[in-house]
């Protein structure tokens, strides 16, 4: 994301780049494990691959695990809890949820 060229945004800059770069590299490995099981369901009950379980703690398990442990490092919630500490407006959300609680 291009940054704005004004001296207030230049002093809070959001993590923009290292989310996006978490979130297609974990979504790369699920993709790698997405066709892993397709290639699976193809080759049936009497496979190679359910022959062998060591594929799938590696192709299953283990790139699931992965993506667990860097979603718990590098979480996205980065984004929201900067945008909220460097936002002194309102979200759109609180208004209309103040408008539904208060009625009409």
């Amino acid at each position: 994301m291009k940054m704005l060229h004004f001296s207030s945004s230049r002093a809070y800059a959001c993590p923009w780049q290292k989310l996006m770069s978490v979130l297609f590299g974990t979504s790369v490995l699920v993709m790698v494990r997405s066709v892993f099981r397709v290639v699976e369901y193809l080759q049936g009950n009497d496979g190679y691959i359910l022959a062998h379980e060591a594929y799938l703690y590696i192709f299953d398990a283990l790139l699931m695990l992965i993506v667990m442990v860097i979603f718990n490092v590098v979480h996205p919630s980065e984004a929201t809890r900067f945008h909220a500490k460097h936002n002194d407006t309102r979200d759109t959300l609180d208004l209309h949820l103040d408008r539904y609680y208060q009625g009409p």
